[in-house]
C-alpha cells in the first residue's frame, strides 16, 4: 500500500509542479487589425510573429533581458549606429485618413533626440515618435509625435524616467493622434495647419526603429521591446492590456526524480488564468487561443498528461516539453526520470552439452526477497538440464531518496532477470588420420562431421604455433595437427599426421633443334635426394645421372623422372617428379638445280629444284641475286628476264644443316625491230611499210590480220592499200625463238564526195547558182569564165555562151574528188505570151510581152479573126487592155506576132493564138 501511495505522490508533484503558472494576465489584444508584432523572443529573432512576413532586419543591437528580466527576450541599441528596420514602408490600412495604432516598450538609458519608431522618412514625410526635449528640437527625455519632419507635439506629460522600462502608445482617432505612456493617456495633438487629411505625408523610404535611416542620426540609446502596429485605433482596455501582456511563457515540469520500473504519466495543464476559451485565427495546431505542447520525443499533444514510462526497467530517461501560444515566445523545460532497479541476477545465458546440467543461483539482493521461478519453483537457485529461457522474479523493499520530501523512504519494485541456457546436441570431430603431399602442394585439412554441427568454434593446434580458429587448415610443413570443436557446450577434438615433400626437378636445358649426327648435353636438377632416369634411353651412354650426353637419331621429347625415399621411414615414397625437353634432329639437304636456262626478254619461266630429303617440310630457302624473282624466300620461283644472271641457292634447316647449287639463265633480246609510225590515207592510195631488225638471223614474220596484205610472211616491205583504218600487228621472231611485237595503224579518212547534175539550161544573160552536193571543205571551179567566185562551194554563174564547168573538191584531211556540170544558154525561150486573159480595166491586166533573158522588142502585134491589127506596141512594157478606141472588144480567139533582137543581134520571131476572156 505505501508503494502506490508513493507512485500517487509523485504523479501529483510532477503534475502540480507543471501545472504552477503566474499570475492572471491580460489576454493579448488580436484579431484581423494587427499588422505587425516583433517580441524579440530570441538573440537572433527579428520575426513578425503575424507570420505575414513582415520580418525585420538590422545592425548594431545587442540582445538584451526584457522587462520581465528574461534574457534575449528584448534589444539595445548603442545610440550610434544601431538600428532595426524592415525594407519598404509598412503597406497597411493605417494610410490616407484610417485610424491605426503603434505600441513598443522602451528603455532609456540617457536624456536624446531620437528616433524610436517610424514609418517614412522622418525628415520629409511618415509618422512616428521620438525622444526628444519639451520643444521637440533637442535631447531630452519627453516622448513627442514627428509628423513628416516638419512638426513635432510634445504632450505635456510625457517625461519618461532614464533606466526604466515605459510602454508608448501612439493612436489616431478622427483627426486627432494620442500619445500614452504606461497605460495612461499624455495628451493629445493635433493635424497641424496645412497637413493633408491624413495628418502626414504619405511615407516613401523605410519603417525604422531607433534610428532615422534617412539621415544617419538620431540614434536611440537603450533597449527597444515588444513593437505592434494596428490598422485602427486600441480601447483603453486594450492599451492596458498591451501595457501587461507578457509574451513568456513559464512553467516547470517539476524536479527530477526517481521510481520504480512501473509506469508514471507527465504532463501538464493549460494556464486556466489566461483567457484561453476565446477563438481566434490561429496559425498553430490548436483552434483555440491556447497552449501547443511539444515534446523532445516528437509528439505534439493537447492534453495535460501525454508521457508514459515503460514498465521495463530502462536507462536514466530525460524529455523536454516545449509550449508554444500564439503572440508568445515559446518556452521549455526537461525533466529527468531514474528507475530505481531492484538487483536480480541469475547468471549469463549459458550452453552444455547433451547429458550435462547447471545450477542456476542469483547473486543475493538486499532486503526482504521473495523468489518465483517460471518453473513454479519459490527457491533461491534450481538445477537446468534443457534447453529453455529460465527467468526469476524477485519482490524487494528498495531504499531510496524522496524527491519530494527529501527523506530517506523504502518502495517495494519488482525486479527479474531472464537466463537462456541451451543443451547442445553430442557432436563428433573427424580429421584426415594420415595425409601425403609428394610436390610440397599444401593439404587443406577439415572435419569430415561438420554439418552435423550447430554453430561451432574450430581451434587448429601443431604444438609449435598459435592455434589457428579457422573451420579448415592449410597445412604448408609435416607434423601433427589437432581439431579442437567447440559447438554450443560440447568440445570435442582429433589429430592428423601430414608428411609433406617436395619431389621436384626441372631440366635446365631448353628446347634444341641440332644436324643429324650432332650431339646435345641435358642438364637437369632437383631436391636434394632424388633419383634420375632418362627416357629414352636410345642414344644415352648413361641415362641415371642428371647431365647425360645424348646422340639422337630422331627428335624426341627427353623426359627425366626423379624419385624420392621417405624421410620418416627410409621406404620409397609413391612420390615422383618429371620434366622434359624437345630435341628436333634436323636432316642435312642435298639440292639440285638442273642446270643452266634460256629466256627470253620480258617472258618468265618457272624454277623448281629438287631438295632431299623430301619428308622434311621445314626447309629455309635462299635465292640470291632476287632482283628477277617473285620470291627469293621460296621452294619455287618465277624468274622474270632481264639480264643474264646466275642464280644461287641455299637450303638450310633452322639448325643451320645446309647445301646448295647454282644455274645460269641467258636472258636473250626481245626488243630487236623498228617500224615507221602510223601513218593515215585517203581511200584508193597505197602505202609500203617494213620492219628493221637488229637482230642478226630473223627466221620469219606474221602481219596479223592479213587483210589488204598480199603476203603475210613477207620478209621485205609490203604494200598495203586499204579502203578503210586497220591495226596490224607484226609479230617477228629471232633465231634464238625470242619474238617482238610491233603495231602499225593505218587509218583511212572518209573519201571525197561532190555530185552536180549533168547540165542546165538558162536564157541568154540568166544566172545559174550551181549548188552541189559534198563533205569537201575547200573547192577550186574551172574555167572562171561567168563565175562569180572560183573558190566558193556555190558559185552564182553567168556565162556568156554554154558552158561545162568542172569542180576539183578536197576535204579537211586532204582527200579529193572532181565533178561537171554543163550550163547551155536556151535563146528559143526568150520571147513568151500567154494563151489567155481578161481584160480588168485597169494596167493591171492587160496582155502583154515577157522577155525571159536580154532582148530588145522590135514589135508586138494582136489581130482579130478577120486580120485586122487591134493593137501593136514597141514598149515592151506597154500592152493591149482588150479594148479599140476604149471599146471592149469581143470574146474570142485573136493572132499575135512578136518579134525581138537579143543583145547579140539575133532577131526573134514569135506569132500564136490568145483568147480573150470576160
Amino acid at each position: 500500500m505505501k508503494r502506490h501511495l508513493f507512485a500517487l505522490l509523485l504523479i501529483l508533484g510532477v503534475y502540480g509542479a507543471f501545472a504552477q503558472a503566474t499570475a492572471p494576465k491580460p489576454r493579448f489584444p488580436d484579431n484581423t487589425s494587427l499588422d505587425q508584432w516583433w517580441p524579440f523572443c530570441s538573440a537572433t529573432d527579428l520575426l513578425d510573429r503575424t507570420f505575414t512576413g513582415f520580418d525585420l532586419i538590422g545592425s548594431s543591437v545587442t540582445p538584451t533581458s526584457d522587462r520581465f528580466l528574461v534574457p534575449n527576450r528584448a534589444y539595445e541599441f548603442n545610440g550610434f549606429n544601431s538600428e532595426l528596420h524592415y525594407t519598404t514602408t509598412l503597406i497597411i490600412p493605417m494610410f490616407g485618413i484610417a485610424d491605426f495604432t503603434y505600441s513598443c516598450h522602451i528603455f532609456p538609458t540617457a536624456a536624446q533626440h531620437a528616433i524610436i519608431m517610424y514609418n517614412g522618412d522622418p525628415s520629409n514625410d511618415g509618422l512616428g515618435l521620438i525622444m526628444t526635449n519639451a520643444a521637440g528640437t533637442g535631447a531630452g527625455t519627453q516622448i513627442g509625435i514627428l509628423f513628416g519632419g516638419l512638426t513635432t507635439y510634445v504632450p505635456a506629460g510625457s517625461t519618461v524616467t532614464l533606466g526604466q522600462w515605459h510602454h508608448l502608445v501612439l493612436k489616431r482617432n478622427g483627426n486627432s493622434y494620442m500619445l500614452y505612456i504606461d497605460g495612461t493617456f499624455v495628451g493629445p495633438a493635433y493635424i497641424p495647419a496645412g497637413f493633408p487629411a491624413s495628418g502626414y505625408n504619405t511615407p516613401t523610404t523605410v519603417f525604422q526603429l531607433g534610428l532615422d535611416l534617412t539621415a544617419g542620426d538620431k540614434a536611440f540609446s537603450g533597449k527597444i521591446d515588444d513593437v505592434a502596429t494596428y490598422s485602427r485605433q486600441l480601447s483603453n482596455l486594450e492599451i492596458m492590456a498591451l501595457y501587461n501582456f507578457d509574451p513568456n511563457i513559464v512553467f516547470t515540469l517539476g524536479p527530477d526524480t526517481a521510481i520504480c520500473p512501473n509506469a508514471i504519466l507527465i504532463g501538464g495543464a493549460r494556464d486556466t488564468t489566461r483567457l484561453d476559451t476565446v477563438q481566434y485565427p490561429n496559425y498553430e495546431v490548436n483552434s483555440t487561443y491556447g497552449f501547443d505542447y511539444t515534446w523532445s520525443n516528437g509528439d505534439t499533444v493537447s492534453t495535460r498528461q501525454n508521457i508514459t514510462f515503460p514498465t521495463t526497467p530502462v536507462p536514466p530517461t530525460i524529455r523536454t516539453l516545449t509550449l508554444s501560444r500564439r503572440y508568445s515566445c515559446p518556452a521549455s523545460s526537461t525533466i529527468r526520470i531514474t528507475h530505481i532497479i531492484p538487483t536480480v541476477y541469475i547468471g549469463p545465458d549459458t550452453s552444455m552439452c547433451d547429458g550435462e546440467s547447471f545450477l542456476l543461483n542469483p547473486t543475493p539482493g538486499t532486503g526482504l526477497m521473495r523468489y518465483l521461478w517460471n518453473t513454479g519453483a519459490t527457491v533461491p537457485s534450481i538445477i537446468a538440464d534443457t534447453t529453455a529461457s529460465y527467468w526469476l522474479r524477485v519482490d524487494s523493499l528498495v531504499p531510496f531518496v524522496n524527491p519530494i520530501t527529501n527523506l530517506n523512504d523504502t518502495t517495494h519494485c519488482i525486479g527479474t532477470d531472464t537466463a537462456h541456457v541451451t543443451v547442445t546436441p553430442e557432436i563428433f570431430v573427424h580429421v584426415a588420420e594420415f595425409d601425403t603431399s609428394c610436390d610440397g602442394t599444401p593439404i587443406i585439412l577439415y572435419s569430415y562431421d561438420d554439418t552435423a554441427y550447430t554453430a561451432p568454434t574450430y581451434s587448429w593446434d601443431d604444438g609449435i604455433n598459435p592455434p589457428v580458429l579457422t573451420p579448415s587448415l592449410t597445412v604448408t610443413t609435416s607434423g601433427v595437427y589437432t581439431l579442437t570443436v567447440t559447438d554450443g557446450a560440447c568440445i570435442r577434438s582429433d589429430v592428423s599426421t601430414i608428411t609433406i615433400v617436395n619431389v621436384a626437378t626441372t631440366v635446365l636445358s631448353n628446347d634444341t633443334a641440332i644436324c643429324k649426327g650432332a650431339s646435345v648435353l641435358a642438364n637437369a636438377t632437383g631436391t636434394p635426394g632424388v633419383q634420375y632416369q632418362w627416357t629414352p634411353s636410345a642414344g644415352i651412354a648413361v641415362s641415371n645421372i642428371p647431365t647425360p650426353t645424348i646422340i639422337p637419331d630422331t627428335s624426341a621429347w627427353y623426359v627425366v623422372t626423379a624419385t624420392i625415399l621417405d624421410p620418416v621411414s627410409g621406404g620409397l615414397l609413391n612420390c615422383a617428379s618429371r620434366d622434359s625437353f624437345f630435341i628436333d634432329v634436323q636432316p642435312n639437304p642435298t639440292v639440285k638445280m638442273g642446270g643452266n636456262r634460256m629466256v627470253c626478254q620480258y617472258d618468265s619461266i618457272r624454277i623448281s629444284p629438287i631438295v632431299t630429303p623430301y619428308w622434311y617440310t621445314n626447309y629455309i630457302y635462299d635465292w640470291t641475286p632476287g632482283r628477277y624473282l617473285d620470291d627469293s624466300t621460296t621452294s619455287t620461283v618465277i624468274f622474270t628476264a632481264g639480264d643474264t644472271t646466275k642464280l644461287i641457292l641455299v637450303v638450310s634447316t633452322p639448325a643451320g644443316c645446309k647445301s646448295s647449287d647454282s644455274a645460269i639463265i641467258y636472258t636473250f633480246n626481245g626488243d630487236f625491230m623498228t617500224m615507221a609510225s602510223d601513218t593515215a590515207l585517203c581511200p584508193g592510195d597505197s602505202v609500203l611499210i617494213g620492219a628493221i631488225s637488229s637482230e642478226p638471223g630473223v627466221t620469219s614474220y606474221s602481219w596479223q590480220p592479213p587483210t589488204y596484205v598480199n603476203y603475210p610472211e613477207a620478209t621485205t616491205p609490203i604494200t598495203i592499200k586499204p579502203i578503210n583504218s586497220i591495226n596490224y600487228k607484226l609479230i617477228g621472231t629471232s633465231m634464238y625463238g625470242c619474238r617482238d611485237t610491233l603495231t602499225y595503224s593505218i587509218k583511212v579518212f572518209p573519201a571525197a564526195v561532190v555530185t552536180l547534175e549533168d547540165s542546165v539550161s538558162i536564157n541568154p544573160g540568166a544566172s545559174y547558182n550551181i549548188e552541189p552536193i559534198t563533205n569537201c571543205t575547200y573547192f577550186s571551179w574551172f574555167p572562171p569564165t561567168g563565175l562569180d567566185d572560183t573558190t566558193a562551194s556555190t558559185p552564182v554563174a553567168t556565162p556568156p555562151v554554154s558552158t561545162r564547168y568542172v569542180l576539183t573538191a578536197r576535204t579537211q584531211d586532204n582527200c579529193i574528188t572532181k565533178d561537171s556540170i554543163s550550163i547551155r544558154l536556151n535563146d528559143n525561150a526568150i520571147i513568151g505570151v500567154p494563151n489567155a486573159f481578161t481584160p480588168g480595166g485597169d494596167k493591171y491586166n492587160v496582155l502583154n510581152v515577157a522577155l525571159k533573158g536580154v532582148a530588145r522588142l522590135r514589135y508586138f502585134r494582136i489581130y482579130d479573126r478577120w486580120g485586122k491589127v487591134v493593137y501593136e506596141s514597141r514598149d515592151i512594157n506597154a500592152g493591149w487592155d482588150g479594148t479599140i478606141g476604149g471599146t471592149p472588144q469581143p470574146m474570142g480567139v485573136y493572132v499575135y506576132e512578136v518579134e525581138a533582137i537579143t543583145d547579140r543581134g539575133k532577131i526573134l520571131h514569135k506569132q500564136g493564138n490568145v483568147t480573150l476572156l470576160r
